[in-house]
């Protein structure tokens, strides 16, 4: 969401921005949505449960917060602390 209303790339959303994105439509939707599913501007809950259960699973000792050991595990150790320390940047 932030990456797609962030129309000049500052790593800010002006009011501007936020008036002209998609986010209080998606939002708007979903409280009108049964499905949730069904919304699919962003992401469904499906996406949001397997984001989750990969995170929790990244996540050590289970806090809630994701620390450079932890994406040290990342699939089998497959990132280097070059890039983890990028991510941490």
């Amino acid at each position: 969401m932030f990456y797609d209303a962030d129309l000049n790339d500052d790593k800010i959303i002006s009011v501007r921005e936020f008036k002209i994105s998609k986010i209080m439509k998606a939002i708007l939707q979903l409280d009108e949505e049964e499905d949730i599913n069904k919304i699919r501007d962003y992401f469904s809950y499906e996406h949001f449960y397997v984001l989750y259960v990969r995170m929790w699973e990244l996540d050590d000792d289970h806090d809630f917060i994701l620390k450079k050991e932890d994406f040290a595990h990342y699939e089998g150790y497959a990132l280097s602390s070059k890039t983890i320390d990028r991510i941490f940047a």
